[in-house]
């Protein structure tokens, strides 16, 4: 029984925390993040592919339906970002001192952040499917 309990329990969780994921604000949250960072052309390639979305309508990460590992707001790969090789040219370009560990692409705030280094160091060569 109280493995059931526990089980239960850990699927509620689940659930409500999910729920509680909403993208209310991440539009303005990027726009205002892309302006500050002087990478405006990215704001048609995110409404293409994510529609300034992070979460689905359940609250889950956002997930591109064909690869499931690009993930969020600017659909990034999990597979391959944040990748350390585009920091340390970022870092070089920029003087900063930015680590992979820096970022968590699950993360609204952290998506968008890493995305705009991606496009400072790549253009939108990563976003090729919605340049049309």
């Amino acid at each position: 029984m109280s493995k059931l309990v526990t089980t239960l329990t850990a699927a509620i969780l689940v659930a409500t925390s999910a729920a509680a994921r909403t993208n209310n604000g991440l539009e303005e949250m990027t726009k205002q993040k892309l302006k500050e960072a002087n990478a405006t052309a990215m704001i048609p390639v995110i409404d293409c592919e994510s529609n300034f979305r992070q979460y689905d309508k359940n609250g889950n990460l956002l997930r591109n339906p064909t690869v499931r590992d690009v993930v969020g707001i600017m659909q990034l790969r999990e597979k391959y970002h944040p990748d350390p090789a585009i920091l340390t040219e970022y870092n070089t370009e920029h003087g900063t001192k930015l680590e992979a560990e820096d970022f968590n692409i699950r993360v609204p705030e952290d998506n968008v952040e890493y995305g705009i280094i991606l496009f400072k160091v790549k253009g939108l060569e990563p976003w090729t499917e919605c340049l049309g």
